[in-house]
């Protein structure tokens, strides 16, 4: 792939996808509709696999093993959806999760934990060696809460146990990226906790920012430098 017109919304359309879970199929075993699947694995109960070409939910999960429902699979790896990736204006992202919700299985509600890119993105230009840096870049790392958790509940059971860890891999896949030049090694950036993620008043948030209850770890002030074509 040229690295020459790099977009910003596609790479790290990339960089999520290396995040994701993969794993090699050793057995399949089939029985009244259902094909249990020899892996190692560290997915969770009803999370979307793809194999093949076919997405399905994963159930009685152990780690080396799983079952979905669907039989002739031939395929010989599989794939997590998760960790999912929207990108676009908040309001826009906002309908496409809403959407979500009609969708039929596997898919169905399943769109959580998320990472969101927010555009619009500001590239700063004219440095010789690069194709631009990144200026105010904002990403939100987003998990489903329940509306009814304390803060020390939501730190618990989402912040601390879900968004955190993809937080410190999704910094990882950055620093390492061939997309980006090695120039800011820490990835510069400003990192908020949100707790009860919504629309902000003096006093706190005061409404959800999608539809769901969410908390989430906002990164803004994003500095990379992105390296122009490499042959």
């Amino acid at each position: 792939m040229s690295l020459d017109s790099n977009i910003i919304v596609d790479i790290f359309s990339s960089i999520v996808d290396s995040m994701r879970e993969t794993g090699t199929i050793d057995s399949i075993a089939v029985a009244n509709g259902y094909s249990t699947i020899q892996s190692v694995n560290t997915l969770s109960e009803n999370e979307v696999v793809l194999i093949g070409d076919t997405d399905y939910a994963a159930t009685i999960v152990t780690g080396t093993q799983f079952t979905v429902y669907g039989t002739g699979i031939t395929a010989t790896t599989w794939s997590s959806r998760e960790p999912y990736y929207e990108y676009g204006h908040p309001v826009e992202i906002a309908g496409k999760l809403t959407a979500r919700d009609s969708e039929t299985a596997p898919y169905s509600f399943k769109k959580y934990p998320l990472i969101a890119l927010f555009t619009d993105v500001r590239i700063k230009k004219g440095d010789k060696f690069l194709q631009g840096k990144t200026d105010r870049l904002m990403i939100n790392i987003i998990g489903w809460s329940n509306k009814d958790y304390s803060s020390a509940e939501r730190y618990a059971n989402n912040i601390k146990t879900v968004l955190y860890p993809l937080y410190e891999i999704l910094i990882k896949k950055i620093q390492t990226s061939n997309y980006f030049a090695e120039t800011n090694p820490n990835v510069k950036h400003d990192l908020i906790e949100r707790p009860f993620w919504g629309s902000s008043s003096k006093y706190g948030n005061v409404g959800n920012m999608f539809n769901d209850p969410l908390d989430a770890l906002e990164l803004s002030n994003i500095v990379v430098g992105i390296k122009g074509k490499q042959c």
